[in-house]
């Protein structure tokens, strides 16, 4: 059998099992109890009100972001804004995959944005999808490669761009056997242009098919840098430490710290930041059962709010909102980044920690990050720390709060490697010379943004 046969084999299995799959994927999401269920249906369907009430976004030329969680689309966010200031004319569309990932966009979507559940991959919900928004142009984030959205959209001509591009190892061998090669080569081929997030996963992705990238751009640099924000006064606080995006079992390990350190600093304040805000319950009652008086924050702005409850409240705070990590970050003058301490963790952007001027702690098992992590440990000696258990993390932290010149040490190269990189990043120009956006006469005039993310 010939490529072309294997590929449409295995493409016709495909879409026939979403076809299969899609009447009972819909009966159980009108099921679930959520109130924005309905919501999440009809967008994950496409099936939407009538065209006349999106008469304005009709009228506009729209380009399409598609991210997934809160950290793709905190990377899509640099690119978006600058492409809207571009070409102020357009409309963005930005599609996601997670309720977390709606969350935080709704606190910063720009004008003319709109925010969408991406539709599932069936080929109906898909066609109807690109139907209604008919974009100019599809950005995707990373390793989204969907294949009935990817081939339907470029089956109707619309310029696609794959940025922040990375297919990890374990992806790699996977889509590098026989029986799938030729999907991940067919899917890669219809990029206009694939701009990797490093040289390593430039060099998996040629592997994979992609027979030409872009220099290497990452994006997690530029969205730390636009997401960062400035302390409240009276500024960073010496004895508050974050753990920020944890993930379970890495509270336990943060409550053991805390009981260990709290009996040598009264004015210790320990703030954690799950990466999933609905179990911060949870965590409430974990910090009980171990002794330790523990609240939530309450209102818009939890800095705020412990700033002005830390002296006669609990000293662990538990964060049950999302978007204000970056502000947590600001405030602190050490932050454990989590999803990083135990092997079923994928890590989290140590680079937003860095731009706030922490001294940044993680564990080893980083993920996406792994490249980023070994860059800060190679080329910035003390810009990161990493830890390998509970014990560990304790040890550290306690180290830092000992030693104030080591600590602000850990703080400055944190925030020297920071500058050494986004200054990169934000000067790659990615040639995107066939995006052109031909209906409509709107087009991205051989440039896709000059830097993807030039937002300083």
């Amino acid at each position: 059998m010939t490529v072309a046969g294997v590929l449409d084999w295995r493409l016709r299995l495909y879409r026939g099992a979403w076809v299969a799959a899609s009447p009972l994927l819909s009966a159980w999401l009108k099921t679930r109890a959520r109130e924005s269920s309905s919501t999440i249906h009809n967008q994950r369907f496409a099936l939407y009100p009538p065209l006349s009430t999106a008469k304005d976004v009709q009228e506009r030329p729209v380009i399409w972001f598609h991210a997934v969680s809160v950290g793709e689309c905190a990377a899509a966010f640099p690119l978006l804004q600058r492409c809207l200031a571009e070409w102020p004319n357009a409309h963005a569309l930005l599609t996601h995959g997670t309720v977390s990932a709606g969350l935080w966009l709704q606190r910063r979507v720009p004008p003319n944005t709109t925010l969408q559940y991406a539709p599932f991959d069936d080929p109906n919900a898909v066609a109807r999808f690109l139907d209604r928004w008919n974009p100019q142009a599809g950005i995707f984030l990373e390793s989204e490669l969907w294949p009935n959205l990817i081939l339907a959209a470029h089956s109707r001509g619309v310029p696609l761009a794959l940025v922040n591009a990375n297919i990890s190892p374990k992806s790699t061998a996977r889509w590098s056997t026989s029986l799938l090669m030729p999907i991940v080569c067919a899917l890669l081929a219809k990029f206009d242009l694939i701009c990797p997030q490093s040289e390593s996963s430039a060099q998996r992705l040629r592997a994979l098919g992609a027979d030409d990238t872009a220099p290497p751009a990452n994006l997690k640099y530029a969205a730390a840098t636009s997401s960062a924000v400035r302390p409240q006064p009276p500024g960073k606080q010496q004895r508050w430490w974050v753990a920020g995006s944890t993930h379970v079992g890495e509270e336990e390990a943060v409550l053991s710290a805390h009981q260990r350190l709290a009996s040598q600093w009264i004015d210790l304040v320990t703030v954690i930041v799950p990466r999933h805000p609905e179990r911060a319950a949870s965590i409430c009652e974990l910090a009980e059962a171990r002794g330790i008086r523990c609240a939530q924050t309450e209102g818009a702005d939890p800095v705020a709010h412990i700033l002005k409850n830390s002296s006669s409240m609990p000293k662990v705070w538990i964060v049950g909102t999302i978007g204000h990590l970056p502000a947590m970050y600001a405030q602190c003058a050490i932050a454990f980044v989590g999803g990083s301490l135990f092997p079923s963790g994928r890590g989290h952007n140590v680079a937003e920690a860095a731009v706030a001027e922490c001294a940044v702690i993680c564990g080893f098992h980083t993920g996406p990050f792994k490249e980023m992590v070994y860059e800060m440990c190679g080329t910035h000696y003390a810009a990161v720390w990493q830890v390998a258990n509970a014990n560990e993390l304790a040890n550290c932290v306690e180290n830092l709060f000992q030693n104030p010149k080591h600590l602000k040490l850990r703080q400055q190269k944190a925030k020297v490697w920071m500058h050494a990189h986004v200054h990169p990043c934000c000067t790659v120009t990615l040639d995107a010379k066939h995006l052109f956006m031909h209906r409509q006469q709107f087009y991205l005039e051989s440039k896709l943004c000059r830097a993807c993310a030039v937002v300083l």
